[in-house]
């Protein structure tokens, strides 16, 4: 059965998350008033109301800003055949869409009507809230290519522009060896100062920021059944698979097999 949660919320005063965090499914954020600093990936964009932005899995994201109200609908992908999934992972690419009124109106419309159902779910109120999902999949890549275009923030928000450079390198470059060493010769920056504003900014320390990123990582490659755990913990450069079950454990909960076998559930 897919995973499917909506949800409501609504702020009448400023509120920023703590923490960057990410999880292994799909989240369709749609703000319907006031406006956020939305960081997804490695950049940080304003968003504004009649606005969405489509969260893959494990991509580390977090908001902040103003008063807001806004709809989510987090949700599994394992009902959707290939071709529909190609249609999502390519939303994905495009991540925040502002739409408009109009456009916005007409997104706004599925999910009110899919808050009410979404708690005491009938097996037909399941297959209805999928159909939904579907619709909005849809529309936003029907939207993607009229939508107004993204404004991206360089000076707003808690994460300056040379975070979220390190947290894009540390992104792309998580497969090899990376330490705050490394990190401050790469941005010409003492460890002192790199690790302060990092904490300060993010929540994490970095080298907790790396290990997160490696694990986040893990969990794509353990979606995917071409590659085993002795492989992935050679790909993502652990000392042996032991020490990366061991690590697996320690932030997930369960091994990495277990974790494989519950994807698959």
């Amino acid at each position: 059965m897919p995973f499917i949660e909506v949800e409501q919320n609504i702020e009448k005063v400023g509120w920023s998350m703590p923490d960057l965090h990410s999880h292994p499914h799909y989240e369709l954020y749609f703000l319907e008033s006031g406006e956020r600093s939305f960081y997804l990936g490695g950049s940080l964009y304003l968003v504004k109301e009649n606005s969405a932005v489509l969260v893959p899995p494990y991509v580390m994201h977090k908001t902040e800003g103003g008063p807001f109200s806004r709809i989510n609908v987090d949700f599994s992908d394992d009902f959707l055949n290939p071709q529909e999934k190609e249609v999502l992972q390519e939303l994905g690419k495009t991540g925040v869409f502002p739409l408009g009124k109009e456009k916005g109106d007409s997104i706004q419309k599925i999910l009110i009507s899919m808050l009410g159902s979404s708690k005491n779910q009938s097996k037909l109120d399941k297959v209805a809230l999928s159909m939904c999902v579907k619709s909005l999949i849809g529309l936003l890549y029907f939207f993607r290519s009229s939508t107004e275009e993204v404004e991206t923030v360089s000076g707003n928000g808690s994460i300056s522009p040379q975070t979220l450079k390190i947290i894009r390198f540390i992104n792309n470059n998580c497969r090899s060896k990376l330490t705050i060493a490394s990190l401050a010769k790469e941005f010409s920056l003492s460890e002192s100062c790199l690790g302060k504003s990092f904490k300060r900014e993010t929540g994490y320390n970095v080298g907790e920021f790396i290990l997160n990123t490696r694990i986040n990582e893990a969990k794509q490659l353990l979606s995917s059944a071409k590659l085993t755990v002795n492989e992935i913990s050679g790909e993502l450069g652990f000392s042996s698979a032991n020490y990366f079950g061991l690590i697996f454990k320690q932030k997930v909960g369960i091994s990495p097999m277990m974790y494989k076998k519950w994807l698959k559930t």
